[in-house]
């Protein structure tokens, strides 16, 4: 049969609209986090003028370390995808990757955007070698191709799965497996944005279910130990 051209297209525009919808809804989030980022003690000051005067001491030590929390998760975020940018850098050479050092840095400015930065990141690498080829490696185009997204994904598995949790758990103040289950959760209920908001959720929700559980203060058990060393 036919392909019905109508219902492609309307396939098509449904993807499209989905794929703006998210990018429109995770920049909006990255741009509001960013903005607390620099502006976090105008907020928090906005915030507890709001409170009740005999918890704003409270609410002020909750909200400070949840602008540490994410601090310390934007910071983690950068110094990991361009630790990883150099290692991309090696292994294009080693594969010999027309360009490999302005694609593997590209790569790794890239992959501070979670989920969808990655594979933005990864792709000038492989029009790279659809037209140029890999100098080290024998055989036809597509199995350069093939070779190429094979070490790729292996590298993206390790840094994703081994590496990531735990170097971005440490920032944040959560137990790998907290990060996995945080992830797992976003995806399972909001795709690709949950996922890219799960950690920073997840880190804003420990802090908050510390106060409202213990009542422990941040400089006695704070959940991101890198920002406390920095305040001592």
């Amino acid at each position: 049969p036919q392909p019905d051209g109508p219902a492609i297209v309307a396939q098509m525009s449904g993807v499209a609209i989905s794929t703006m919808t998210i990018a429109v809804y995770g920049l909006s989030v990255l741009l509001l986090t960013f903005y607390f980022l620099l502006d976090g003690k105008g907020m928090i000051d906005s915030v507890v003028k709001l409170s009740p005067t005999k918890y704003q001491g409270t609410v002020t030590e909750a909200l400070s370390e949840i602008h540490h929390c994410l601090k310390a998760f934007f910071r983690g975020q950068i110094v990991l995808g361009l630790l990883f940018g150099v290692f991309m850098v090696v292994v294009y050479m080693l594969l010999g990757v027309e360009y490999a050092l302005a694609l593997g840095l590209f790569l790794g400015i890239w992959e501070i955007v979670p989920v969808i930065g990655p594979t933005i990141g990864f792709v000038p690498a492989l029009v790279s070698v659809l037209f140029l080829g890999l100098a080290n490696v024998g055989g036809n185009r597509l199995m350069e191709i093939i070779i190429l997204v094979i070490a790729f994904n292996i590298c993206q598995w390790v840094k994703d799965n081994l590496v990531a949790p735990r170097y971005i758990g440490d920032a944040i103040g959560l137990h790998p497996v907290l990060v996995f289950i945080a992830i797992m959760i976003g995806a399972r209920l909001d795709g690709i944005l949950g996922i890219i908001v799960s950690l920073p959720v997840a880190g804003t929700l420990a802090v908050l279910f510390k106060y409202l559980t213990a009542g422990r203060q941040p400089e006695e058990e704070p959940s991101c130990p890198e920002e406390s060393a920095e305040t001592q």
